[in-house]
């Protein structure tokens, strides 16, 4: 895994200057293939196992995808239509015998040999367990493969021949009833359309980014409806032509009653096989659309049945796709109405403020780009907290449901995971608190607030890097909001304004002034964003702005996005206090917190005596807990080597005071030996432990860049 990380880390980490989702997808990529590392130390079998994101897997999934496409299309129309064709003649309806050339035998070769190595491939393919968790262990896949998917695999494997001896009695009867065990004989080839069980496999493991994005394409959903309907359609439609195959007589079926030429003198029987499949998708979709024009009908028993089995799968599809239809469109038109809702009140609201166009459409801009996330989650949140807070939901899965919330970063947040006494946490806590909050992303150099702002929300870090920012100085960082604006006064410089009377002043010289306000506040935010310095850093698992929510006080500082991009979860100071009046215990440990994170962050801001940057003083951190943690391997060294003296001197006293004789014997002489040895050991232990810690220093200034860049980059601190 060292290794690993040794040649990998670096090549990831430069790949978060991309977007977010690309990062987050390489560095899950990299930590799945430390964990695959430490699997196959335990269980060396498991290196065979081939998993979700091995590029062979992926080549091999979109070629069994070409061959089922080839199973459920081309091999269903030639087994169909072109094997089992039946056409008219003087003496009654005879089959036409097909002539499989090389080419189609070819065909058949290359895909059983494909299947059958699938068939095997498959043993090796990781699974995802019920809890979304990839199973590599190679003995779990074997049984997992042989109770599911195997059976079917391996009947769709099996050859046309390994049937026949099933109608051998029949073909040894008669002529007739041997042309009919032929025939069924080749309708045990349709064995291989269960491989098609496959694509639901397949399907589940389709993950990504691209897979992700065109599902929330309406397009995508319309034309994958529409594919199925088709396909399906085709396959019903194979078999209605078989119906009428697969009668004694042919000429009593529907494709003798159907003409195709306007004098009604050439019959379908004669026609290609082509025309005879338009046929037949055009009768099977009549059936499906309930349009029934009756110039194709059912007579005999036969097509009785196969047509009232049709009518049941054609009321089942036909429904399921035009509700799914139809919730795609509806769903459309919502999003639509609360965008045009909310575009209609934005208007509203830049007409009676006078607000500038541009302002206006940045406005507009935001609530056409954020709406299909508002509506997405838009529910009933007062229902579902008494959901919550009732005693209906099983008590095992209330224990489940808190690591589960934003993928189990909740949990782990030191809001939560910090041990606050002997209280354990409750589950319903984390629940009501996640119920609350809202989901955000902001960008480098992004504010989050500003000092003697009022405070409204509290906001844990799910990804990136924020930080309290201010403006060094020599006695101490400076971050009240009067410093801000004296300096940007002075960035601003003098403006003329000119003075109209007393009563009517001048219109421009008021302009001047406007004007003059808004450049101050310009360059007091381009301050924020680019001369203030960070001095307490917050990253993943972390939280800021707790005081100023506990104290219902303006806010005390600054806080800024300092990586390319970070995400934060946050919660409004009304909800929040909700749950504190729940949950007194936890408001009194969670103030408590507050005031000693406010006097450490006031400890820092005196640090900031110059710039420096978030990698900065993130190195620092980690050199000054570094530092405190060989200081305290020091520490406990020196006192095991006072305990092991005084422990010495003990025994030489004891010793001594067991013998009388006022002459040194031979065994007080040694007992002091020892003793002086034991001190000579404990002092060279003390630098053998001084030169570690030079060592281990020397190495961290080695591996400082690597830390400080992954934590530039938002890389978790705790990994």
């Amino acid at each position: 895994a060292q290794q690993l990380l040794s040649h990998e880390a670096l090549s990831s980490l430069r790949s978060w200057t991309m977007a977010p989702e690309d990062a987050r997808h390489d560095m899950s990529n990299l930590l799945g293939k430390l964990q695959r590392r430490v699997q196959v130390a335990h269980d060396p079998s498991s290196c065979l196992v081939i998993t979700n994101g091995n590029p062979f897997r992926m080549v091999w999934s979109v070629f069994v995808v070409i061959l089922l496409v080839y199973i459920g299309t081309i091999f269903l129309y030639r087994l169909s239509f072109l094997e089992f064709r039946v056409y008219s003649a003087h003496d009654g309806v005879h089959e036409l015998e097909f002539d499989a050339g090389p080419g189609w035998q070819s065909v058949d070769l290359f895909l059983t040999v494909s299947f059958w190595i699938d068939l095997v491939v498959n043993f090796l393919f990781s699974y995802e367990d019920e809890a979304g968790k990839e199973v590599v262990s190679l003995r779990a896949i074997v049984r997992h493969y042989l109770s599911t998917y195997f059976i079917i695999d391996l009947i769709a494997c099996l050859p046309e021949e390994t049937f026949s001896h099933l109608f051998s009695g029949m073909s040894s009867a008669s002529l007739t009833q041997g042309a009919k065990a032929f025939r069924l004989q080749r309708m045990t080839r349709l064995a291989r359309l269960m491989r098609l069980t496959r694509l639901v496999k397949i399907s589940r493991n389709m993950k990504g980014p691209m897979w992700s994005w065109l599902k929330t394409k309406r397009g995508f959903h319309v034309v994958n409806l529409t594919v199925g309907l088709a396909w399906i359609v085709h396959v019903l439609a194979c078999g209605w032509y078989m119906c009428a195959a697969l009668h004694e007589n042919p000429k009593d079926t529907w494709l003798n009653r159907r003409t195709v030429d306007a004098a009604g003198d050439k019959y379908l029987i004669d026609s290609p096989p082509i025309d005879q499949w338009a046929h037949s998708m055009y009768f099977t979709l009549t059936v499906f659309t309930t349009v029934g024009f009756g110039d194709i009908s059912a007579m005999t028993n036969g097509e009785i049945t196969y047509v009232c089995f049709m009518m049941l799968v054609g009321a089942v599809v036909h429904s399921i796709i035009i509700s799914s239809v139809i919730q795609v469109v509806t769903s459309s038109d919502q999003v639509h109405d609360f965008i045009h809702k909310n575009s209609k009140l934005v208007e509203a609201f830049s007409a009676h403020t006078e607000i500038g166009e541009g302002a206006q459409h940045e406005m507009l801009s935001w609530v056409t780009m954020s709406a299909k996330y508002w509506i997405r989650h838009q529910y009933d949140k007062q229902e579902m907290r008494d959901l919550i807070v009732g005693k209906i939901m099983p008590s095992h899965l209330l224990a489940r449901l808190p690591s589960e919330l934003f993928g189990g970063k909740l949990i782990t947040n030191t809001f939560f995971s910090r041990r606050y006494g002997h209280m354990d946490l409750p589950p319903r806590l984390p629940l009501l608190v996640a119920l609350s909050m809202q989901k955000a992303t902001f960008f480098k150099g992004t504010i989050i607030y500003q000092v003697e702002e009022y405070a409204f929300s509290l906001f844990l870090v799910l990804s990136g890097t924020f930080a309290y920012v201010a403006q060094p100085a020599d006695a101490g960082g400076v971050s009240d909001r009067q410093h801000l604006v004296r300096t940007s006064s002075k960035s601003l410089g003098s403006v003329k304004v000119p003075v109209g009377s007393r009563s009517h002043p001048s219109v421009p010289g008021h302009a001047a002034l406007e004007a003059a306000k808004a450049l101050e506040g310009a360059l007091a935010c381009e301050k924020l964003q680019h001369d203030w310095c960070p001095y307490r850093v917050f990253c993943h698992g972390s939280y800021f702005g707790d005081i100023e929510v506990f104290q219902n006080c303006l806010r005390l500082s600054t806080a800024r996005c300092e990586s390319t991009s970070g995400t934060l979860l946050i919660i409004h100071k009304a909800d929040l206090k909700e749950l504190l009046v729940e949950f007194p215990h936890f408001a009194v440990k969670w103030r408590v917190e507050a005031r000693r994170r406010e006097q450490a962050k006031a400890r820092l801001l005196k640090d900031l005596t110059g710039p420096q940057s978030h990698e900065d003083l993130a190195g620092l951190q980690i050199a000054r807990w570094w530092l405190q943690v060989k200081r305290g391997q020091l520490l406990r060294a020196s006192a095991a080597a006072a305990v092991f003296t005084t422990m010495v001197e003990c025994r030489s006293v004891q010793d001594t005071s067991r013998k009388n004789t006022k002459a040194e014997t031979v065994d007080e002489h040694e007992a002091k030996v020892d003793a002086e040895h034991g001190r000579q050991i404990t002092m060279a232990s003390l630098a053998a432990a001084q030169d570690g810690i030079r060592e281990d220093l020397r190495d961290l200034t080695g591996k400082v860049d690597l830390i400080l860049k992954a934590l530039s980059r938002g890389f978790p601190l705790s990994l």
